[in-house]
């Protein structure tokens, strides 16, 4: 929470929220990537992320429209419309599935390994998982 209204706070500043539409909620998107960029390395803090995740923004966007419902509800922002913009987070794959030599190589970089492990139980237990890998689907 206190991170969220951190940056919606620091975007959005003393804008009303009557004043709030899809072009803005748009707007904070590329504001919101580019925040750290934006600030000298010195400055970040400790535990920050220089690329915000996809769902990060998601949800950042989902809290907005909360805000904006509630404060809908209570009549704040009189006879404006809702804004209909929400950011949708890509849902593409982060790592391609292995290709066949891809997982030849393993196995048999596995398979090496085993000879070179001197400890003995080391030795039988990466000789158990290889030979599980190695099995063809039945």
């Amino acid at each position: 929470m206190k991170r969220i209204g951190k940056f919606l706070g620091e975007f959005h500043g003393k804008t009303a929220v009557d004043r709030i539409d899809d072009a803005k909620l748009r707007d904070y998107i590329p504001w919101r990537r580019d925040y750290y960029h934006r600030m000298p390395p010195e400055q970040r803090p400790q535990n920050h992320a220089l690329n915000p995740a996809e769902k990060t923004l998601e949800g950042d966007s989902v809290f907005m429209m909360s805000v904006l419902k509630w404060a809908n509800q209570r009549s704040y922002r009189g006879d404006k419309p809702m804004p209909k913009y929400r950011y949708k987070a890509n849902r593409t794959v982060s790592r391609p599935h292995f290709s066949r030599s891809d997982l030849a190589k393993l196995l048999w970089t596995l398979r090496e390994r085993i000879g070179q492990t001197v400890h003995a139980p080391w030795r039988y237990i990466r000789s158990l998982i290889g030979s599980t890998l190695g099995r063809s689907r039945e």
